[in-house]
């Protein structure tokens, strides 16, 4: 009897227990559904904003264009009437102008005889400037210049001469003289031709030192 009793406690116990269990997890799996459903509506409204958002930033766009084309084509239709008006003045101002009678004039202006442009007579400026003196070749010519023209001519010559100097010099080499020229061109011109051409250089630094002070855009002068 007793151990009747006791598998009978034990029984309940365990009918209790598995039906606390299913209800337990019934209300678990019904508060997932719950959280589930709540976030898909959250997601939805969010999704919604979103569109609500882009839809109402294009139609600010849309209605930003619109205003800026009507706004463009009122200026321009302005423009063309303003435009239209000023060539109508300037037709009937023409229109009034030719149709005004002068009486000093004889007949009509198209039967004026126009000018031609070889009978007119054009006045002749005539100007006098040192600078174009100087271009033309027309200018005197002062002492520093004709000096210069002189000092250059001779430093051509005296390349000249340096050039003829060397040439004979090298000829020499081949032996194409006569022995009393070669005799000559070894013991005189041969130890010349040294200083001859330090004289050049002298000659020609001494030109650039010149012109260069004389120079008034020069640094140095």
């Amino acid at each position: 009897m007793v151990s009747t009793i006791g598998s009978a406690t034990t029984t309940r116990t365990r009918t209790r227990a598995t039906v606390t269990k299913t209800t337990t997890t019934k209300h678990h799996h019904q508060r997932r559904e719950r959280l589930i459903i709540l976030g898909g509506r959250r997601r939805q409204n969010k999704n919604n904003s979103n569109h609500e958002s882009i839809s109402s930033i294009s139609k600010n766009k849309y209605l930003i264009t619109t205003t800026t084309t009507t706004r463009t084509r009122t200026r321009a239709s302005a423009a063309n009437e303003e435009q239209q008006q000023n060539d109508e003045d300037d037709s009937a101002a023409t229109l009034s102008v030719s149709s005004s009678s002068d009486p000093f004039e004889f007949g009509s202006k198209s039967k004026r005889k126009r000018r031609d442009g070889k009978s007119t007579k054009r006045a002749q400026v005539s100007v006098d400037s040192a600078a174009i003196a100087a271009a033309k070749g027309e200018s005197e010519r002062t002492v520093v210049e004709e000096s210069e023209e002189a000092f250059l001519k001779f430093l051509g010559l005296y390349i000249a001469i340096i050039f003829g100097f060397g040439v004979v010099l090298a000829l020499s080499a081949f032996k194409l003289w006569p022995e009393s020229v070669e005799l000559y061109i070894t013991g005189t011109l041969y130890p010349l031709f040294t200083p001859f051409v330090g004289g050049f250089l002298v000659f020609s630094s001494i030109y650039g030192l010149v012109k260069t002070r004389s120079d008034p855009g020069s640094k140095s002068g």
